[in-house]
This record gives structure tokens, C-alpha cells and sequence, in this order.
């Protein structure tokens, strides 16, 4: 075998093994790019399903605003408690509303508007009126609230 003959299969030789570094690599970025599609479809799934419950939250707060019964309060206290067991589980938390806090577009909806008179509370959260989640700190939904405004 001559030596141009030799080089030639050398060369032949590295291309076809710089063609399979190539592939392989684009099959290792090509798994991780759908291991990532899965994860975030596994991810939007769940958000979905959780946001689907929400409103039944939402009806056992009015439920248990209205309620006079105590011992029918004290039922739905426990099934929300259960509910909010299994959101709890899932990364869900409900977002922290008071009186007097700073309105932050990112967690909070204004819903309306009302007097006050006290300038300190001018653009402040007045009143809840239907509370807002988080999941894995993302908002799912915001808290929608009442924000003070000087007449």
C-alpha cells in the first residue's frame, strides 16, 4: 500500500468518525431539548388542571361567608383543607393580601376603586375580593383587589 493510498483512508477514515461525533451529539442536544418539552408540557398540564379547581375554592370561601351553620362550616373547612392539601402538594400557595399593602401589577388585579380619606392608603390594597394563586412562584392567578383613591 502506497502512502497516498494510506492518508486517503486515514482522512476517510476521521471524516467518518467526525460524522459520528456530529450525530451523537445532536442526538444528546436533541433528547434534552425534549426532555425539556416534556417537562414544560408536564408543567402547563398541571397549571391547567390546578386553575380548573380554583373556582371551587373560591365557592367554598363564599360558601363559608355566608354560612350561619357551624357544624356545616365546619365541614367545608375540612374539604377545603383537603383541597388546599393537594394544592399545597403541587406547589400552589395563595397569595398574601392585607389591607394596606403596596398594589404590585405582577400578583395583584384591580378590580375597582374606592373613597378613602386617609392619604396613607392613596393607590393601597382596600379589600379582597377574590383571592389569587401562585405555583412554583409563578402567578396563576392574580389576586383580584380593591385599591384606595383620595375623593
Amino acid at each position: 500500500m502506497d502512502d497516498i493510498q494510506e492518508e486517503k483512508e486515514i482522512d476517510e477514515t476521521q471524516e467518518y468518525l467526525d460524522g459520528w461525533k456530529r450525530a451523537k451529539a445532536e442526538l444528546i442536544n436533541y433528547k434534552k431539548d425534549e426532555d425539556k418539552r416534556v417537562q414544560h408540557l408536564v408543567i402547563y398540564t398541571a397549571t391547567q388542571v390546578i386553575k380548573e379547581f380554583l373556582p371551587v375554592l373560591d365557592s367554598f370561601d363564599f360558601a363559608l361567608n355566608s354560612s350561619k351553620d357551624e357544624e356545616e362550616k365546619k365541614g367545608m373547612i375540612l374539604i377545603k383543607g383537603q383541597l388546599e392539601e393537594v394544592f399545597k402538594k403541587q406547589g400552589v400557595e395563595r397569595i398574601k393580601v392585607s389591607v394596606g399593602d403596596e398594589f404590585d401589577s405582577n400578583i395583584h388585579e384591580a378590580m375597582n376603586q374606592v373613597d378613602i380619606d386617609d392619604k396613607k392608603m392613596e393607590g393601597k390594597i382596600v379589600g379582597e375580593l377574590i383571592a389569587g394563586y401562585v405555583m412554583n412562584g409563578q402567578t396563576i392567578r392574580p389576586a383580584k383587589v380593591t385599591i384606595g383613591k383620595i375623593n
